[in-house]
C-alpha cells in the first residue's frame, strides 16, 4: 500500500554533481532510505529523512498512510467440500489491494455467512487475510462473504451430510395375516443435524424361522409368531 520517492540534493542553490552525499533515516521501520536516497515506506507513521555531504545536511519529513482499498479478490479456499458442522481442510484467503496495485496492510477483514469464522482481524504486510470456516449444519451449498469496507467477495462450499446418528422405520410394526404374505419397509436415515445421511441401510430378522427381510425391506411371513425386523446404517440401528 505504500510507494517509493526519491530525493536529492543540492548545496548553495546550485547542484553539485556526483557529490558524497549519506542518507539516513530517523526511523527505518517505517521508510528506510537507500546510498542512491530512494525512500521504501514499510508501515505507517512518521520519519525524518537526512542528507549529509560535508558539513551541510537537509531533512525530508515522511508521513506514511495507509491507502485504501481498492480490489479485494480471492486468492485460495473457494469451492471447497466438507462435511457440515466441521472445518473445511483449507482456509479462505483473500487480498486486499490500493488502486496503484500495492497491497494494503492493516485492513479490518469481516467474515460472515453459514456457520463460524475464526479468523484474524486485519490484513498482514502482504495484504493477506485467512479464515478458518466450520460449515453451518444444513446439508448443501454453502455460503461465506468477506467485507473490507464497502467491498464483498463471496466463497461457497458443498456440505456433505453428517454420520447416520438417527433411523426411522415407517411402518413400525406390521401384522402379516397369512403365511407368505409380505410387507414393504421403509428407512429414513439422518444426521444430528436432521440431513439426510448417506450410509446404506441393512436389513436383518430376528428370527428367520417367523420371518425373512430382503436387502430392501421387503418382509417375508415364514410361519407363526412375532419377529424384531432390525435396520442399520452406520453405527445406528433400530427395530
Amino acid at each position: 500500500s505504500f510507494a517509493d520517492w526519491r530525493l536529492g540534493g543540492r548545496a548553495g542553490g546550485h547542484i553539485i554533481p556526483n557529490a558524497a552525499i549519506t542518507w539516513t533515516s530517523s526511523a527505518p521501520e517505517t521508510a528506510s532510505v537507500d546510498d542512491a536516497g530512494l525512500v521504501t515506506a514499510a508501515t505507517v507513521g512518521d520519519a525524518v529523512i537526512t542528507a549529509t555531504g560535508g558539513d551541510v545536511s537537509a531533512t525530508a519529513a515522511i508521513d506514511v498512510q495507509a491507502a485504501e482499498p481498492a480490489v479485494l479478490e480471492i486468492v485460495s479456499g473457494d469451492e471447497q467440500s466438507g462435511m457440515v458442522a466441521t472445518a473445511l481442510a483449507g482456509p479462505l484467503v483473500v487480498r486486499v489491494t490500493a488502486a496503484n496495485g500495492f497491497p494494503v496492510a492493516g485492513a479490518a477483514i469481516v467474515w460472515s455467512g453459514s456457520g463460524s469464522f475464526i479468523a484474524a482481524s486485519t490484513t498482514d504486510e502482504n495484504g493477506l487475510a485467512q479464515a478458518t470456516w466450520t460449515l453451518g449444519t444444513v446439508a448443501g451449498v454453502q455460503s461465506a462473504t468477506a467485507t473490507v469496507g464497502t467491498l464483498t467477495i463471496d466463497f461457497t462450499a458443498n456440505a456433505a451430510a453428517g454420520v447416520a446418528a438417527h433411523i426411522g422405520v415407517t411402518p413400525s410394526s406390521v401384522l402379516l395375516e397369512s403365511i407368505g404374505a409380505t410387507q414393504a419397509l421403509s428407512a429414513q436415515v439422518t444426521d444430528a443435524h436432521g440431513n439426510t445421511a448417506t450410509e446404506a441401510v441393512v436389513w436383518s430378522s430376528a428370527d428367520e424361522d417367523i420371518a425373512t427381510v430382503s436387502s430392501d425391506g421387503i418382509v417375508s411371513a415364514v410361519g407363526n409368531g412375532e419377529v424384531l425386523v432390525t435396520a442399520t446404517a452406520g453405527a445406528v440401528s433400530t427395530a
